[in-house]
């Protein structure tokens, strides 16, 4: 870095070791005037605390005034070598050469002096009102002056904070949280029964976008979550877009997707260029080029958050805290400028190399010239012919005929040439060592900081509310529940893979005995939402990890338009457009007394300007009456020796009893309950060579009831455990025969919990199609490779329980049995058609007219057991693969937004394609020793409550619930009900 005047006389006075006078200096730092010498000698002594000396001479009848400084103590103040700069300054200095007017004025403010117009025109010598002029400038290229009106009779003064870009960038990264699982930073929630966090990944601010304010997906994101109360926002992935690449043959295709419109205000030409008739105002005009620099492009971008998050009046849209991070973009924009730096500095090291050989072959040509001089004349003199005699050798015989001060003056001119020469060897060699750019490790480092925290200062001074939590991952803590936040950090790629490499590289460090949170979200540019679950058993109970990947938050309908309007896709965002999964939106991570629910926002919401641009109709989305809830279970495998049940107070019960009775208990108003297969367990392989570990023998069982019967204290007491030890031996010991389990499994039916369901539908006036039940059961493979197409389980567990219902509830007789059902293709169970809530005179419309029903949204439905699965990566990309590839073969399905369900794998989850959310419900089964045998991770003991906007996905967000193992193991222990309204929201019902 360049050195101030300064810091120049600060050395000077160091050096001088008898002191130096004014003249010295003003000649040795290259100062303007004695004046500006006093200056700054006054100052200097301000800051060290009266170290100057000034010492008197009396010469020639002269009193001559000289200076040195005390060198035994320290500076008390910091006087430093570098230029006092703030991040910002270094930044736009590197790219806006400063004139030799402001150069002056920095000069004399960068060391945090504080002077008016009239001292600053005194002590550089420049018209007062071409110093305004030169601060105005200075300020537009990112010096930071400031001015104050506190000073002396209350003129201005101007000023740069004295902080050096060491302390400036120290400050900036200190103000960064240090997290980590064991310490998460605290997110303020406003209720700690139903906290919620809005993820926002990848906005790419400066990417192309929507004029209208209420159609831009991440403003509507902001206008929501303020409707909705959140407790915050994080933004994730690459919150900003800038084009690296200077040019190439690419360049037309990525400016296509730019939503930068350049503003002549913030890019900056030279003064002389602008007055040559070549202004940046004028160009553009004119439709002529304009040159800009990448830290204008970032110009752009900041001014751009500016009206992303602000409204028309300039306030805030959304008034809870925004919490950033970097992404790829971000990281690449930081390293670029950081090479920029470190090349710029390398090519003025070179320039000023050059300067000192210039200089030092000028001074050699004055000495040669010199001593050609007095050979000349020497030879002359003394009549030697000098035709035949080396230059050296005349210079030699000189110093032999050349005798006293003649003689000694002789040789200090000869030594002076050596001197030189020897100089220039020196400068030739440091210039090959620059020209190597050899740049210590130590200033890239402090230059990639710097570039870093200045990113981080202008996005956080461009967002209302922001805080910058990390460079790289970030762990938050809401309520009682940890996220880690992570990025991408293989690849910047644009394949829907993320979520399967988390998923592995977390099964991995649950294995390693790694600490977890309670959710992973991970941004970047991933064409599609993703959520997994990872289940574990931990010391002290039973655990589970939601994984996460999040779409982009961008105008899906303009991406696709751009790439539908070119031949081939060159640059990431048509690429990705492209795409045949691809979806766009925003997820809201709730819990709700401990059990997780997801608020995912379509593309087609947050681009619905006629709902955002009218606060009521936001209001009643939040507030309202317009989502109706369904059911979906997998996979319960009665009869299995490892089904999943809970000990409560006074019996066991399967999983999915405790589960209805959660649901009937809290009065959740679901109105469509879907079975999704594998309702038994069949014999779909020789279970009956396994044997559950928990299974006791007849010995063992013996001790056991002895044991009970001794401990207990009551014979009421003895006849409870007696009897909790005859169902758990019971179900340990399974059920062989298929139709002995399905008659267990129609037997542990709760009959009123699914009347309840039917009545709900009829008042709701929920529509299913002929092939889509109010309650419905899929067949599983289980049963197809046990049965061979002889019978179908599904078909008589719903004949049973439609005629179950009519016996328990007369008003539904005639009527349930054709609302419960087992819809089949051949030997395949096959959920197909619309469904929606209507009203009360089209509930029974048939399935002709209600693919050309109008007056309320349907949705396109399909169920199907098996639907492709990955056991150890993301088991939900060939769900959504074989969905794709079938195509819209069914006309229910064309144009509508699709609910795709299956089960099958025993582990669940979700995905958001292009117009399809495709769910897998998870399994109510334990670990068994098939899964173990094939290295498969534990299953998730999960069922799910989905809720659909009444009027369609692009009048609400989609939402789904997850009723975990652990939640409902809680509730068989402690009986304990989370809120109602909290967890199923907005409900017809």
């Amino acid at each position: 870095m360049k050195q101030t005047q300064e810091t120049k006389v600060h050395q000077i006075l160091i050096q001088s070791k008898g002191g130096a006078t004014l003249d010295e200096i003003i000649e040795k730092a290259g100062l303007a005037s004695r004046q500006s010498a006093i200056s700054i000698i006054s100052r200097l002594q301000k800051k060290l605390g009266g170290e100057i000396n000034k010492k008197c001479d009396n010469l020639d009848g002269k009193t001559v005034k000289s200076y040195s400084i005390d060198t035994s103590q320290k500076p008390t103040n910091g006087v430093h070598t570098d230029i006092i700069y703030t991040p910002s300054t270094l930044a736009k200095e590197i790219e806006h050469p400063l004139t030799g007017n402001e150069k002056k004025i920095m000069s004399l403010l960068e060391d945090g002096s504080r002077l008016t117009v009239y001292n600053l025109a005194e002590e550089t010598g420049i018209f007062r009102q071409n110093v305004l002029r030169s601060i105005n400038s200075l300020r537009s290229k990112g010096a930071h002056i400031e001015m104050d009106e506190t000073g002396e009779f209350a003129k201005k003064v101007y000023y740069i904070p004295s902080l050096t870009l060491d302390n400036m960038v120290e400050k900036v990264w200190a103000d960064l949280p240090k997290t980590s699982l064991d310490n998460p930073y605290e997110i303020e929630v406003s209720d700690h029964e139903h906290p919620k966090i809005m993820a926002i990944n990848t906005p790419y601010i400066g990417a192309i976008s929507t004029d209208n304010p209420f159609r831009h997906p991440v403003k509507n994101a902001l206008r929501h979550a303020e409707a909705d109360k959140t407790d915050a926002i994080i933004l994730t992935g690459n919150s900003i877009f800038i084009d690296l690449m200077r040019y190439s043959s690419l360049k037309p295709y990525r400016s296509s997707v730019s939503g930068i419109k350049t503003d002549s205000k913030f890019v900056q030409y030279p003064d002389a260029v602008v007055e040559s008739g070549r202004s940046p105002e004028g160009q553009l005009q004119n439709n002529k080029p304009v040159y800009v620099t990448f830290k204008e492009r970032l110009d752009h971008v900041v001014e751009m958050a500016k009206y992303i998050f602000n409204d028309e009046k300039g306030n805030p849209l959304y008034n809870g805290p925004i919490y950033l991070r970097f992404g790829n973009k971000e990281e690449a924009l930081s390293v670029q400028q950081t090479n920029e730096i470190v090349r710029i500095n390398k090519d003025l090291e070179q320039e000023y190399i050059k300067e000192q050989l210039n200089s030092l072959a000028n001074y050699r040509k004055n000495i040669n010239n010199l001593i050609n001089q007095r050979v000349k004349q020497f030879t002359s003199k003394h009549n030697i012919n000098h035709k035949h005699t080396s230059k050296r050798g005349l210079e030699n015989i000189m110093l032999d005929n050349l005798n006293g001060n003649e003689k000694n003056h002789w040789i200090d001119i000869i030594a002076d040439r050596d001197r030189k020469d020897e100089e220039i060897k020196e400068w030739v060699t440091y210039r090959s060592r620059v020209i190597m750019s050899n740049t210590n490790d130590e200033f890239i480092n402090l230059c990639s900081k710097t570039m870093q925290a200045y990113i981080i200062k202008e996005l956080s001074g461009a967002i209302p509310n922001s805080k910058f939590l990390s460079v790289g991952n970030a762990h938050v803590r809401l309520g009682e529940h940890t996220i880690k936040v992570v990025y991408d950090r293989k690849t910047e790629s644009i394949q829907d893979n993320l979520i399967g490499r988390l998923r592995m590289e977390t099964q991995t460090d649950i294995k390693n005995g790694k600490k977890q949170p309670d959710l992973i979200i991970a941004g970047g540019l991933n064409p599609t939402y993703t959520r997994l679950m990872i289940s574990y058993d931990a010391a002290d109970r039973h655990k589970s990890v939601t994984l996460t990947q999040l779409p982009t938050c961008l105008d899906r309908n303009i991406l696709e338009e751009i790439a539908r309007n070119k031949v081939k896709d060159k640059e990431e965002l048509t690429k990705m457009a492209s795409q045949e999964d691809y979806s766009t939106g925003v997820v809201v991570f709730e819990w709700v007394c401990g059990m997780p629910k997801r608020k995912i926002l379509t593309n087609d919401y947050l681009t619905n300007d006629s709902l955002f641009s009218k606060p009521k109709r936001l209001k009643n989305v939040v507030d309202g009456s317009n989502r109706f809830y369904l059911e979906l279970e997998s996979d319960n495998h009665r009869g299995s020796r490892f089904t999943a049940h809970f000990t409560t107070k006074e019996e066991v019960l399967y999983f999915d009893q405790v589960a209805h009775m959660f649901l009937k208990e809290l009065g959740a108003p679901i109105v469509k309950y879907s079975n999704l297969g594998d309702e038994t367990q069949a014999h779909n392989y020789p279970t009956e060579q396994e044997t559950n570990r928990r299974w006791k023998n007849d010995f063992e069982l013996d001790e056991k009831i002895a044991r009970i019967i001794t401990e207990s204290r009551s014979r009421e007491e003895s006849e409870m455990r007696l009897k909790k030890l005859i169902k758990k031996q019971f179900i340990n010991s399974g059920i062989l025969l298929q139709k002995d389990q399905v008659k267990s499994y129609i037997k542990s039916l709760d009959i009123d919990y699914f009347t309840q369901i039917l009545k709900r539908a009829e008042q709701a006036g929920l529509y299913t199609s002929s092939r889509v039940g109010v309650i419905d059961h899929v067949r599983g493979n289980h049963d197809e490779h046990t049965s061979h197409g002889e019978y179908s389980d599904v078909e008589i567990i719903a004949s049973e329980l439609g005629l179950r219902i009519e016996l328990y509830d007369p008003s539904l007789v005639g009527k349930a049995r054709k609302m419960v059902k087992a819809p089949m293709d051949g030997q395949l169970g096959l959920i197909e058609g619309l469904i929606g809530i209507v009203n009360k005179d089209s509930v029974n419309m048939k399935d002709y007219d209600a693919l050309r029903y109008k007056e309320s949204y349907l949705y396109a439905i399909k169920g199907k057991h098996k639907q492709g699965t990955a056991k150890n990566t993301d088991s939900m990309r060939p769900t959504q693969k074989m969905y794709d590839h079938q195509g819209s073969t069914q006309a229910y399905q064309i144009g509508r937004f699709g609910i795709n369900l299956s089960g099958d794998d025993h582990f669940g989850g979700e995905k958001l394609a292009r117009n399809t959310w495709h769910i897998k419900s998870g399994c109510q089964m334990y670990k068994s020793p098939y899964g173990e045998q094939w290295g498969f991770t534990l299953p998730n003991l999960i069922m799910n409550v989905i809720g659909l906007p009444k009027d369609g996905p692009a009048e609400g967000p989609l939402e789904i619930i997850d009723i975990r193992y652990e939640d409902l193991k809680k509730y068989a222990k402690t009986g304990q009900l989370p809120n109602k309204h909290k967890l199923f929201s907005n409900s017809v019902i």
